[in-house]
């Protein structure tokens, strides 16, 4: 798979590939492990993103049913962060200039605000940003409090490469530091093995009992030797 316009990829839960672009004008993409295109949609980054953990999908304020996503109705998207935001803005509207007020009366109706959808005000963010980040459906409504805009419920679980030797080192680059450049030899299950220059991120995925390896270059399909 050409990886030309793509961001990321994901691999799903029912041995398909979700393909992130790299810009707005691009779109989504949902492939078989060949690179097949099963459906694809241009979405608004500036919305959430939502695969749920049955494969369903959420983006553009629309659920797209699984398995083969053409059914689709709309679905609302509720983001904390704007609904306060908002709340703000019309209590100074109401009481302009009292900064302390304003804040106190938006805590409050955080408090009530977030009790319809079971969650309670999050404090100390930096240190508990697993427990605050919220991005899944509750009381019908795509529920949004964290930065990121985007999650996927319905990946497989991310496998990493191994290394089962030293890396070598291959040359020194100029730049404005002077940076070493190795060759890896990777392995994949002690089944696939075989090297590559510095890459970041590599990841792998066994789809349809078949081995692929995600790199920055392409989505490339091992066939063992076995």
């Amino acid at each position: 798979m050409d990886y030309k316009g793509v961001s990321a990829v994901s691999f799903l839960k029912d041995d398909r590939v979700l393909v992130m672009p790299d810009n707005s004008s691009l779109p989504l993409k949902i492939t078989d492990a060949e690179g097949k295109v099963l459906f694809q949609v241009v979405y608004d980054f500036r919305k959430p993103l939502y695969l749920d953990p049955q494969g369903n999908l959420y983006g553009n304020g629309r659920k797209y049913f699984y398995p083969d996503y053409t059914r689709a109705v709309d679905f609302e998207n509720v983001m904390v962060s704007d609904s306060l935001r908002n709340k703000y803005a019309e209590f100074e509207l109401k009481n302009p200039g009292n900064d302390s007020l304003n804040r106190k009366l938006t805590d409050a109706y955080e408090v009530g605000f977030l009790k319809k959808y079971k969650l309670t005000p999050c404090e100390f963010v930096v240190v508990n940003t697993e427990k605050c980040d919220v991005l899944e459906v509750r009381n019908n409504k795509l529920l949004l409090r964290q930065t990121t805009l985007t999650k996927n419920d319905f990946a497989k679980k991310e496998e990493r490469l191994t290394e089962f030797d030293d890396a070598v080192l291959l040359r020194w680059r100029n730049g404005k530091m002077v940076t070493p450049e190795y060759m890896h030899y990777y392995q994949i299950n002690d089944e696939v093995r075989f090297k590559m220059d510095d890459v970041e991120l590599l990841k792998f995925g066994i789809l349809k009992g078949e081995t692929y390896l995600d790199t920055p270059y392409g989505l490339f399909k091992f066939h063992s030797g076995k």
